[in-house]
């Protein structure tokens, strides 16, 4: 069984723009997948659609064989995504407040949220930096 999955995927833009037609991917585990294309080709476009960024117009994405609309939560705990300009990725005043974007989207408890902010800061050495801004870094 596939570990991610593509079925048809098609994602049509509101302006009737076809980013991607009939996409049909299965990624095993263990396999190493690079997707390459040139600019505008939609490889952006199919990537955002492994953890629901963005959904489909037509098809499906399954994740260990689950369509992932079942738990874009759980999903999203398991598929991550970092973007080409680390710039674009800063979300938060302070590098606590950016460390603390994951775990709050996840609808984790306040007190949770904290507590991991902090247990990852100090696994990275970055404790003392909590409330710069991260750009500083």
């Amino acid at each position: 069984m596939s570990i991610l999955a593509t079925q048809h995927l098609t994602h049509i833009f509101p302006n009737g723009k076809i980013a991607i037609n009939d996409i049909n991917l299965s990624i095993q585990d263990g396999e190493f997948v690079i997707i390459v294309g040139s600019n505008g080709s939609g490889k952006t476009v199919l990537i955002r659609h492994f953890n629901g960024l963005f959904l489909p117009t037509k098809g499906k994405i399954l994740l260990d064989g689950e369509p992932i609309t079942k738990d874009l939560t759980s999903v999203r705990k398991k598929i991550g995504l970092i973007f080409q300009n680390s710039d674009s990725q800063i979300v938060g005043q302070t590098v606590a407040e950016d460390v603390a974007f994951g775990p709050e989207n996840l609808n984790l408890s306040r007190k949770e949220v904290d507590d991991r902010v902090k247990e990852s800061l100090e696994a990275v050495g970055l404790s003392a930096f909590a409330n710069q801004q991260p750009h500083t870094l």
